[in-house]
Parts: structure tokens; C-alpha cells; sequence
């Protein structure tokens, strides 16, 4: 929406639809949205007149506004909306919510005409178009743009791709609403999670962040919209101590066929007397946080396991559905400990207060939703679970809609921890 300045008594409405500018791609929805216009002008026509006693006839239908119907990643927003000295401009809008995952064809084509120059840039959500175009366009003159987003883009690792290379030294955040539960009225309620990002140029104006309907007025929103310096976190690869290593590696095949409930494990072994040297308890997270038993096929030898019927036919069936090389019976590391593992859930509520870390024995073995650490110092279990460790990872992780998604090359790696003595250990 496109202000301009005006002398004098205001006595008619000075907001005319010729101010409004608009990007639609689908074409019936570029013609509501001028209807919508319309129908805006006449409600306010008659909020008008019922406290002035006068407005601007509705009728005949003048200008409905210069919506254009396309593209928005692609067309230049300076021909859309022309930018003149003295202008006053404010961009909002609702772009579409789709992660990496989620991306068709043509938002990937997008994303590659618009971050082909940016690192990593396929791990951002398809919204990121819109704050790199709308960045762009505002920078350098009196303008301002707020959009609601998918909060992952100010979690995780999206932060350190998007926002030092969109805002650099010129663009701030100016206000900002932390992740909230967002739903309408629609059959299809989108019911996502989400956050309201204001930006404009830099200022030294008080910033405003909002939280469960608190107002904290701040002098600097950062990345990950609280309240503290622009600091950067990146992921690490090596672990703030050397030689306790918590990894993400473990069974990650979305087949069935090589797991087993408790009443299909009871009646395996019951039915096939030694078979059960080639069966460990699955470890995941929500077999850990619920205390939910299941079981996993665990073959280092495959000439002898293929001698219980069972196995051969769970492992034919796995071969049918893996377009791939891999090996039809093999976690992705089948790496054991000596002694334990200690394991951390990938995804866990917000509402706890710490996380539901454990130890468990040698002889089970682990999935993809979980993040391990073989034969650790038991200290360790005290770093991680601590007051300061749960401050730093939910500063910095991303998020499941709002359950935390702890991450050991974002969190733990990067966790700032100094080096202590035996005795500390201790």
C-alpha cells in the first residue's frame, strides 16, 4: 500500500484504491481480490459518513486498485509498485508455507531463480522468496514490510543461510511476533505454527516483540526474535569435546518389515527357538519418551539368519521396496558400545524442563529419531541436562511447529562449555 501526503483539512477519505498494489498468481483469486477491494471501500465509505456525514460516492465503480495477476518470486516489485520521493509504502501479506519437503517442481525453480547465488539455499522454506524480494525492494527508502511466516526460518539452520545475506548492514527487524498457533475459519484450517516478522531500514527507534499478548519493547530484535545482538549460530561438525561424540545415525528405513511390536516379538521367539540373537530392543524417541516396547531385526551375519524363515521373507521384503544399493538387512551404522549409550530424542515437547535423556544397555539399538553417544563419560548426561544446556538449545534449535528438535552439530557442538579438570568431572 502506497501512502502520499496531503495538505490541508482532510475532509473526504484521502485512501483511494488507486494507494493499493497487489501480486496474485492464481487468476480467479486476482479478480476476488479486486472485488475485496471494492467491497472494503464501500464498508469504509459508510464508517465514513456515519462520522464525517459526508463521503466519496461508491457508485459508478471507479479503479479497483493495481492488483496484477503473476508471479510474485519473478516480476520486478519496482514495476508493480513504482517508488517515488515522498512515498510512504507498507508490503504485507501471507506468502504460502511450504519446507524444503514440501516444494514442487516449480517452487524449487523458484527458489533457484531467486538464492541460485546462496549456499544451502535449498534447506529454506519457500517463504524466504518473499523476505529477499520484499528486503530488496524497501532498502534505502521510506518503506516497511511485515509478513507472516513459517517460524523455522528463525530456528535452526535457515537462520545463518537467510538473514545475514538478505538484511546485511542496511535492514533490521523493527517488530516481531514469537511462534504462535495460527487458524481461520476455513474447512481446510491451515492450523500451522507461525511468527509475524516486521523489517524496515535500520533505525534507532525502540522495537517491539510480542509473546503470548506481552508487548517487551527492545533496541535490537535478533535472528531468532528475542531480544539480544545479531549473533549467528552455525552448525559444527566437531563436538565441543573432543572424544564425546553425540551423532545422528541409526536405523532410518521407513519399512515395517524389519521392526516388530511387543506381541509379534513374543510370538517370533516363541515360535523360532534361537532367533533371538538377531533381535534388539528399538530405541526411538517416541519409544523413549512414551515407554512404548518395540523391536528391530539386528543381522551381522545374514548366511545364518537367513535359515529362519521369518527373516528371509522380512528381508525379501525389504529388498523390493529400496530402489538402492544398500544392504537389505543393515542399519546405517552398526557401530555398538561397550558398555551404554546414551540417547536424546530428537523431538520433545516445549513444556518440559529439561530433556528425557537416558542411558540404556549395550545390546539395543537405535533409530533415526534419536541422536546417540557410545560408551560416554557420565558427566556428559549432567552437561546435557542442565539448566544452562536447556537455555542453549532452545535459543538455538529448530522446532517442530514448537516442540524443540534438538540437533548435536546446532546444540550440542556448538555449546559453549569450558574445559574442566578430573575433579569437576567428578
Amino acid at each position: 500500500m502506497k501512502i502520499f501526503q496531503s495538505a490541508g483539512m482532510l475532509n473526504m477519505s484521502d485512501i483511494k484504491l488507486s494507494n493499493f498494489y497487489g501480486i496474485e498468481l492464481d487468476d480467479f483469486a486476482h479478480e476476488v481480490a479486486i472485488l475485496s477491494l471494492w467491497l472494503a471501500q464501500h464498508q469504509m465509505n459508510i464508517e465514513f459518513k456515519k462520522t464525517f456525514g459526508d463521503c466519496t460516492p461508491t457508485l459508478p465503480l471507479q479503479d479497483g486498485g493495481n492488483i496484477v495477476q503473476g508471479n510474485a518470486t519473478r516480476l520486478e516489485w519496482d514495476r508493480v509498485c513504482p517508488k517515488n520521493d515522498g512515498d510512504e509504502i507498507y508490503i504485507f501479506g501471507n506468502p504460502p508455507y511450504l519446507d524444503s519437503s514440501r516444494q514442487s517442481i516449480q517452487h524449487k525453480e523458484d527458489m533457484k531463480f531467486m538464492f541460485k547465488n546462496l549456499k544451502n539455499y535449498k534447506k529454506l522454506d519457500y517463504i524466504a522468496c518473499w523476505f529477499y524480494k520484499g528486503a530488496s525492494y524497501i532498502k534505502n527508502f521510506n518503506a516497511k514490510f511485515a509478513f507472516v511466516s513459517t517460524n523455522s526460518l528463525c530456528q535452526g539452520e535457515q537462520v545463518s543461510i537467510l538473514w545475514n545475506t538478505i538484511l546485511s548492514e542496511t535492514l533490521e527487524f523493527y517488530f516481531a511476533y514469537q511462534s504462535f498457533k495460527w487458524k481461520n475459519n476455513a474447512k481446510a484450517n491451515a492450523g500451522v505454527t507461525v511468527v509475524i516478522i516486521g523489517i524496515s531500514n535500520i533505525s534507532n527507534s525502540i522495537k517491539n516483540i510480542y509473546v503470548n499478548n506481552f508487548k517487551k519493547q527492545v533496541k535490537n530484535i535478533s535472528y531468532y526474535l528475542i531480544d539480544t545482538p545479531n549473533i549467528i549460530i552455525k552448525e559444527k561438525s566437531k563436538s565441543f569435546i573432543s572424544n564425546q561424540i553425540l551423532q545422528r545415525c541409526g536405523y532410518i528405513d521407513k519399512s515395517d518389515d524389519l521392526f516388530l511390536n511387543e506381541s509379534e516379538y513374543i510370538d517370533v521367539i516363541t515360535a523360532n527357538s534361537g532367533i533371538k540373537k538377531f533381535i534388539r530392543k528399538l530405541i526411538g524417541g517416541k519409544e523413549m519418551i512414551r515407554g512404548i516396547n518395540k523391536y528391530a531385526f539386528w543381522i551381522d551375519n545374514i548366511n545364518e539368519a537367513n535359515k529362519f524363515q521369518i527373516i528371509k521373507d522380512r528381508l525379501n521384503k525389504v529388498k523390493l521396496k529400496r530402489n538402492n544399493d544398500k544392504p537389505t538387512h543393515k542399519f546405517c551404522n552398526m557401530k555398538e558400545a561397550n558398555k551404554q549409550i546414551l540417547v536424546v530424542p530428537r523431538i520433545s515437547s516445549e513444556n518440559r524442563n529439561y530433556l528425557p535423556i537416558s542411558f540404556f544397555d549395550k545390546n539395543v539399538a537405535v533409530n533415526d529419531s534419536v541422536v546417540t553417544m557410545y560408551d560416554p563419560e557420565e558427566y556428559i548426561f549432567g552437561i546435557i541436562s542442565s539448566n544452562m544446556h536447556m537455555v542453549w538449545m532452545r535459543a538455538v534449535t529448530g522446532r517442530l511447529k514448537t516442540d524443540y528438535r534438538y540437533s548435536s552439530s546446532l546444540v550440542y557442538n556448538t555449546f559453549p562449555f569450558p574445559k574442566i579438570t578430573q575433579t569437576q568431572k567428578k
